[in-house]
């Protein structure tokens, strides 16, 4: 029995030498690869703050950890713990270096510990956040002061409303001191808590709501217009786009967007109404039905919103009456300047007297000597740098088309209030959107959006939340490119030149030249742009028309210069 245990024993002792050996040997390995793996080089499966950069040098960590974190939101919540506002961090300045530096030390005392490795990949994620420099002079970047009233636009033949955002009021103080000792990390979401007010939107979803119905009803078989005995309708679907709703007291107030009936009047009734200067309007038998005297006559469009504004507020019943009133207008013709580039100098510089302005032509059929002689291009301050407006959608359109092409993006993926990225990039260019701008601009980073169009010589382009800014030898630029199909795919240039064809805005170029003209136009506080592709049989050019404190119909007269010139 005795020597049957003493086997037994020699046995167990055998095996547990046997681990004890295999965990030395395997000890031993993890040192040699410890003491011998590269300096400058994360482990496998290594992270940093919930990020992975595996293998990568410290120089690859940074960039990767840097661009992990401008793609994250941060979320600020009240002291109840629900959700004020988010805010991207693609135009925050974030550091990863001095993190990545003190991560991927790894002394030799630590290598030449068994296993210590394994301690580092689950060890890091506490205390390398990275260096982060937020913009402390415009706070509202952040958390937003002034409340957004509930919206109302016309999508796919039915009413949306968005909803309203709410406001709010807090000590400025108190936000920069959360904002400094933000911690971020490269995995998820990071979320602060502020003391702030609520303040409350002038309009809601559900005060618009209760009066859609009527405006529905009111508008469901279109609307009639009358002058003299001619009858014009505005169907239901072209009305739907025109209205919105504000605050009014208590309850919301049906409006009518006024550049939108001109727009529509301007597109399909205005040359059967208006009456030029010193000429006769006669029916089909001769007779003379009226007649200008000093001034051209068009319709009174004050009169016309504030009638029909009148009907959806069901103030009265029945046909609106189409009244003119006279407006001045005067064409210096081409003779009082010289036909070639000085002459249209001369005159552009008239006509824009005391307005500042900007204009650049590229003529892309090569069929102007006087343009081919220098290089195809004419410009007026070509190279100022401007508030881009709407026109940065052109920017955007890139952007996204490059998605595109990439595979990066599907026109079938989601995008603003769950509408299709198709549908989000239609409505940007025929209604000029601001919200699909806005969500890809978040989306991508406003930084990056303008870096791709820098890279493709747009170099005075420039993308800041609420500062957007682009030349008219940038957006000339992007024209050519679109143009000669260098742009984005063939298929993808096409898509977006004919819904530039096709854009509602039309008041600028397009009414100052006798061809088709694709073009993306933009006005905030006083600017007016127009950037288009204007197609003739003369020849096809670009022409790019910025002015601060003008008129659409100054810019359209330009136009018509520019064209008697080509």
């Amino acid at each position: 029995m005795a020597f049957g245990r003493r086997r037994q024993f020699k046995k167990g002792m055998s095996l547990k030498i046997k681990l004890l050996l295999v965990v030395f040997l395997l000890g031993a390995l993890s040192v040699l690869l410890q003491l011998f793996y590269p300096k400058d080089q994360f482990f496998w499966l290594a992270r940093v703050n919930g990020g992975w950069v595996s293998g990568m040098t410290a120089v690859e960590a940074t960039g990767t950890l840097e661009a992990l974190y401008k793609s994250q939101k941060v979320s600020v919540e009240d002291i109840s713990g629900s959700r004020i506002s988010t805010f991207s961090l693609a135009e925050a300045e974030i550091s990863a270096q001095k993190s990545v530096e003190t991560a991927i030390e790894y002394p030799f005392w630590q290598r030449a510990i068994p296993f210590s490795s394994l301690f580092r990949l689950f060890g890091f994620g506490v205390d390398f956040a990275p260096e982060v420099a937020l913009d402390m002079e415009n706070l509202e970047e952040y958390v937003p002061t002034e409340p957004v009233d509930a919206t109302l636009h016309f999508s796919g033949a039915e009413f949306v409303v968005e909803k309203e955002k709410a406001g709010y009021q807090y000590d400025n103080k108190a936000l920069r001191e959360v904002l400094e000792k933000l911690k971020l990390r490269a995995d998820k979401e990071t979320s602060i808590r502020l003391v702030a007010a609520v303040v409350p939107a002038s309009l809601s979803a559900a005060e618009i709501e209760p009066k859609l119905a009527d405006v529905k009803a009111t508008l469901m078989n279109g609307v009639n217009f009358s002058y003299m005995d001619e009858k014009y309708m505005v169907p239901f679907e072209a009305m739907a786009e025109m209205v919105s709703f504000r605050a009014g007291g208590n309850e919301a107030v049906a409006t009518v967007d006024d550049f939108k009936l001109r727009q529509y009047f301007a597109n399909n009734f205005e040359d059967k109404i208006m009456i030029k200067a010193g000429y006769f309007k006669v029916d089909e038998y001769g007779l003379v039905i009226s007649r200008g005297k000093d001034d051209d006559k068009s319709v009174d469009y004050d009169e016309l919103t504030m009638n029909l504004e009148r009907l959806l507020a069901e103030e009265f019943d029945g046909e609106i009456g189409i009244v003119l009133t006279p407006y001045s207008y005067q064409y210096i013709g081409r003779t009082e300047y010289e036909n070639n580039l000085a002459g249209l100098q001369k005159e552009l510089m008239e006509r824009f007297s005391g307005e500042g302005f900007a204009v650049k032509l590229v003529d892309l059929s090569g069929g102007n000597r006087e343009l081919v002689e220098l290089g195809g291009e004419f410009d007026i301050r070509g190279d100022k740098v401007w508030t881009a407006a709407s026109t940065y959608k052109i920017f955007v359109a890139y952007s996204i088309l490059q998605a595109i092409d990439r595979g990066d993006a599907q026109w079938t993926d989601k995008s603003y209030n769950g509408n299709s990225l198709e549908y989000c990039f239609e409505v940007m260019i025929l209604e000029s959107n601001n919200e699909c701008a806005k969500w890809w601009l978040d989306k991508k980073g406003f930084e990056n959006v303008a870096k791709e169009s820098q890279a493709i010589g747009a170099t005075a382009t420039t993308f800041k939340y609420d500062d957007m800014r682009t030349s008219a030898n940038d957006l000339a630029l992007m024209l050519t490119k679109l143009y000669d199909g260098t742009f984005a795919s063939k298929q993808s240039c096409e898509k977006l030149l004919e819904l530039m064809k096709k854009q509602v805005h039309r008041n600028g170029i397009p009414a100052g030249t006798n061809g088709v003209v694709a073009d993306k136009v933009g006005w905030l506080d006083g600017l007016l742009h127009d950037a288009g592709i204007v197609y003739v049989a003369d020849g096809d050019y670009v022409l790019v028309v910025m002015t601060d404190d003008s008129t659409w119909k100054t810019i359209a007269v330009a136009a018509k210069a520019v064209q008697a010139r080509m």
